[in-house]
């Protein structure tokens, strides 16, 4: 099982270039480029996932994984109207480990 908490990040920015490139930020910037501060949010997350051998000797490996992102609690100040469903994806799995030790895989992930 696995949980990652919200995250946030923030700093500060400077940037030089050519002008137009700077339209996003809502600003026209001076010929030294603009300036300004960010904060982003990241969403938390929850997964749960499980793996299981056939046998006990067997070199084969079945894995399953179900993870939920929050991803409407996103949050930037460079992108203020982004507006995300939550996630869920699933994921399972097969691996088999042949005798010459040469891994086989495959998998197949749900979003």
């Amino acid at each position: 099982m696995t949980w990652r908490t919200e995250t946030n990040l923030d700093g500060n920015f400077e940037s030089g270039g050519d002008a137009s490139a700077f339209s996003f930020l809502g600003t026209s910037p001076d010929s030294s480029g603009a300036t300004g501060k960010f904060d982003v949010r990241y969403p938390h997350e929850v997964g749960v996932g499980a793996a299981w051998k056939p046998r006990a000797k067997s070199r084969t490996v079945v894995r399953g994984e179900a993870t939920w992102t929050q991803w409407s609690e996103f949050a930037s100040d460079l992108a203020p109207d982004t507006a995300l469903d939550d996630v869920v994806d699933v994921r399972f799995g097969v691996e088999h480990v042949f005798y010459n030790n040469f891994p086989m895989r495959f998998g197949f992930l749900y979003v």
